[in-house]
């Protein structure tokens, strides 16, 4: 086995040949792409969530909160989010710990584009997520797109705003360009069941940068929120 710890260039799948920085060019057998993704800032304004980089940020909100110096917070899930668990996590986890500390009298509201909460997990997880926000008294506002925060409110599609002392948003996920491996307009690599490329021999893809939804982007947004490793937990779709 031979190690080159090089960044990629360009894959030719037709010539089973990797491309790096500088020119090197490698054989292979099979080939795993593992891109990762970079982090876009989706709603203006906000504290952007990306993992646990933005900890000390989140808990001087909630110190905040707990000394009555802010009384609504809101958690923002931007457009084309594609896996907004997290945000849910957050809102949920901040009435918790509020809670804890018998602060009381603090707005929580969770605002999402999406039809029913988590949706892309279907309906039935979507009735079981709204009655927990209700019964922890978290405000959902279902398809409502958060467009920026400016001057304490939220600003929304359709036109309108929600106030707030303080937002929390997802990013977007763009994926880094790979010259030879055909990707969408945000960089996302499209793989089949199996985790191979499609239209592809003995090309397969893991992680952040597939096309949002797909299985094993499943496997790399959750690795990614534990260890807040290459960037963001939401992303943009077509």
């Amino acid at each position: 086995m031979r190690r080159c710890i090089r960044p990629v260039s360009a894959v030719d799948p037709d010539l089973h040949v990797v491309t790096t920085v500088g020119g090197g060019q490698h054989e292979y057998d099979l080939l795993l792409l593992a891109l990762g993704a970079r982090t876009i800032e989706a709603v203006p304004g906000t504290l952007t969530f990306t993992g646990p980089k933005e900890g000390p940020a989140l808990a001087r909100i909630l110190k905040e909160a707990v000394n009555g110096e802010i009384t609504s917070i809101a958690f923002a899930v931007p457009p084309g989010a594609s896996w907004p668990m997290p945000l849910y996590e957050l809102a949920l986890l901040t009435r918790a710990y509020l809670v804890d500390r018998g602060t009381t009298g603090v707005e929580i509201t969770l605002v999402t584009p999406e039809a029913s909460p988590l949706e892309i997990f279907g309906a039935t997880v979507g009735e079981v997520v709204a009655e927990l926000l209700e019964a922890r008294g978290i405000d959902l506002r279902l398809a409502t797109t958060p467009v920026t925060f400016l001057g304490g409110s939220l600003e929304v599609e359709p036109p309108g705003g929600i106030e707030a002392d303080r937002v929390v948003a997802l990013p977007w996920l763009e994926g880094p360009p790979l010259r030879g491996v055909h990707q969408d307009m945000h960089g996302f690599v499209e793989v089949d069941e199996h985790g191979a490329v499609s239209a592809e021999d003995d090309l397969y893809a893991a992680g952040s940068h597939l096309v949002p939804g797909q299985a094993g982007w499943y496997r790399g947004a959750a690795g990614r929120r534990g260890r807040g490793g290459d960037g963001g937990t939401g992303g943009r779709s077509d």
